[in-house]
């Protein structure tokens, strides 16, 4: 008895110990949060916000304290309090974890692209090898030879069924809504695989046999699917169909793409059948039956992609216009530090030391425009806007340049209010292109015509024109301004013989040959 107590004396203290140390870590990383909030301020806004928004909502729900009272009911024997109160604490865990996560759904969701777009890909290729197996059949082919290959065919879009269902399952480790985790996956686990499809006739042969058009009006999939070849009633959707092994009924509705998927695996094999028996009728019911599902699955996708676009979308503009105003608001105080050295008549030691000061600062901006730079080079939908941008940045580059050498005079301020113009510009269009879309979404519009699924601009046509309107205004003020600075302003065939003019001027003709080739491309569609 002695024994027993002193063993559950022992496991309490150990209970305390973890606990107190817990608490302590807790609180530890808290006050990281903070202090990363701070340190991110400056070079990466988006990553402070989130962090900020992560520490007050630790602090809003007294995690920290709520530990602490944990210790101290474990200490004084009130284990069942303390049980509860951790259940909580374990929830408002939980919730600060998924918060701070959310930092890489930019990267999930261009994932998430990227795999359906693979996906929407083989049903394609799936449904134009169905179109041209049905347009042999129809032409009255011999049904031996078109078994195999349509047994093939049923294989390979088993397989995606498989595929899709391997990399969409749910994430069971992710806390419910309630706050309590899943039960343990692994009991659910499936085998890994991938893509391999078995042989088949080339996409191109069998297109040539078959019709482009969609299959004409059957009955419901429902109906279809609910009989053999044979006219018997078929297994249910949940069994395994040959070739590979369905996922259970309830994942099936969860996810329409496989249903679709599965439903046209069914209809193909059941084609197979018909074409083992020499039924060509049935088996042109049935591959038609077949290519309709595969259509549906195809447009499911789609949907999915349009989906996941606009959240990529909204996910950047969002990210680039809170990273712009907070350039446009470092420039604003290096415009106006510039002003007043411009004013300032002496021009010792302290001039050039601020001068130098405000020269790192304009470089520092000029990294920010970079990145900023990075993440439209990254979307690639776009060829107006990063031209902006990286002329703006190099305008900042010459500002700092300028500014090095304490040269704060006209020409430096002139460069600076084009760099603000253009921030300003920048913001206003990321502005109008948020409420553009969200009045779409809330319209309930779809894509644009001529984008493909999950291909959505990041800025429309529109948008791009106006940038490029924008371009050509600054290239032509700019031009108006170097004018004034010849011999004699008013000769049209004036030359410049001031070597920095003859550079600036250089510079300038070479952002009109880039706008001209800008143009180029968005009028051959070069940039969708």
């Amino acid at each position: 008895m002695q024994e027993q107590q002193a063993q559950s004396a022992d496991e309490s203290t150990a209970i305390l110990t973890e606990q107190s140390a817990l608490a302590e870590d807790y609180r530890l990383l808290e006050e990281k949060l903070f202090k990363l909030y701070e340190f991110e301020r400056e070079s990466n806004p988006a990553r402070s916000d989130l962090l900020k928004r992560a520490f007050l909502q630790s602090q809003e729900t007294m995690t920290t304290r709520q530990l602490s009272e944990v210790v101290a009911m474990i200490e004084s024997g009130n284990l069942r309090d303390a049980e509860t109160m951790q259940a909580d604490v374990l929830a408002q865990m939980q919730a600060l974890l998924v918060l701070l996560e959310s930092e890489d759904r930019g990267k999930r969701v261009r994932d998430d692209i990227r795999r359906h777009q693979e996906y929407l890909k083989e049903v394609e290729r799936i449904l134009r090898i169905q179109r041209g197996l049905r347009g042999q059949a129809e032409a009255g082919s011999d049904p031996s030879a078109l078994e195999q290959t349509q047994n093939n065919t049923a294989n390979r879009t088993g397989q995606l069924g498989d595929e899709i269902e391997r990399s969409e399952q749910p994430d069971e480790s992710q806390p419910d809504p309630g706050g309590q985790p899943e039960p343990d996956p692994d009991e659910n686990e499936n085998p890994d695989g991938g893509l391999s499809p078995e042989s088949e006739p080339s996409d191109g042969e069998l297109e040539n046999n078959g019709s482009d058009s969609e299959p004409p009006g059957q009955e419901s999939s429902e109906n279809q699917s609910g009989r053999q070849s044979n006219g018997q009633p078929a297994a249910d959707e949940g069994t395994p169909a040959e070739g590979g092994e369905s996922a259970p009924m309830d994942q099936q509705q969860s996810n329409p793409v496989i249903n679709r998927i599965r439903q046209a695996e069914q209809r193909m094999r059941e084609a197979s059948e018909d074409l083992k028996r020499a039924q060509m009728e049935q088996s042109i019911e049935d591959m038609q039956a077949a290519e309709t599902e595969m259509a549906a699955a195809r447009q499911e996708l789609e949907e999915i992609l349009r989906q996941l676009r606009e959240e990529e979308i909204e996910r950047t503009l969002a990210m680039l216009e809170s990273r712009f105003r907070q350039i446009l608001e470092r420039e604003i105080k290096v415009y106006e530090g510039t002003k007043t050295l411009a004013e300032t008549s002496e021009r010792g030691t302290a001039f050039e030391i601020t001068a130098g000061r405000l020269a790192a600062e304009q470089n520092e901006i000029a990294i920010e425009a970079a990145r900023a730079l990075m993440l439209l080079d990254e979307d690639g939908s776009s060829v107006a806007f990063p031209e902006t941008v990286d002329q703006m940045r190099e305008d900042m580059i010459q500002v700092a340049g300028r500014l090095s050498a304490a040269r704060a005079g006209q020409t430096t301020l002139e460069i600076e209010e084009d760099i603000i113009e253009t921030l300003n510009y920048i913001i206003t269009a990321l502005v109008t292109t948020q409420e553009d879309l969200e009045r779409m979404n809330q319209a309930g519009n779809q894509q644009s015509s001529g984008s493909s699924a999950g291909e959505q601009p990041l800025v429309d046509q529109l948008a791009e024109i106006k940038m490029l309107r924008g371009l050509q205004e600054r290239i032509y003020r700019r031009h108006v301004r170097y004018s004034r600075r010849l011999p004699d302003p008013e000769d049209p065939l004036g030359e410049a013989n001031d070597a920095e003019l003859q550079r600036a001027l250089t510079r300038l003709a070479q952002r009109q040959e880039q706008l001209t080739e800008i143009a180029r491309d968005i009028v051959a569609g070069l940039n969708k």
